[in-house]
């Protein structure tokens, strides 16, 4: 068997379980790879987002559906903001920024 880089959860397939994962990684300051530290560094950073999960995501095989409601689309990934950045937007309108 094998399995992506970036795949936390080790189910085979990159998605939203593995980027909740990450997150708690770097929120709790852990290492590893089941936390999220995809290029064994040592740390839990943006580069385990950028090098190794974010760049393995659209080699998965199948389809990767996207949400977008497009009738007919068989294929592609979606953009998805990362699960940070959706708590720091929703901050921003609570505070009334």
């Amino acid at each position: 068997m094998f399995t992506y880089g970036g795949d936390a959860t080790l189910d085979g397939k990159i998605n939203i379980d593995d980027y909740v994962k990450i997150d708690s990684g770097i929120a709790s300051g852990l290492t590893g790879w089941a936390n999220g530290d995809f290029n064994y560094d040592g740390k839990v950073n943006i580069d385990d987002y950028t090098t190794v999960i974010d760049a393995n995501i659209g080699n998965q095989s199948g389809v990767f559906p996207t949400g977008g409601g497009i009738e007919g689309a068989s294929s592609g990934v979606a953009a998805v903001p990362e699960p940070a950045s959706i708590s720091l937007l929703a901050l921003g309108r609570y505070r009334g920024h």
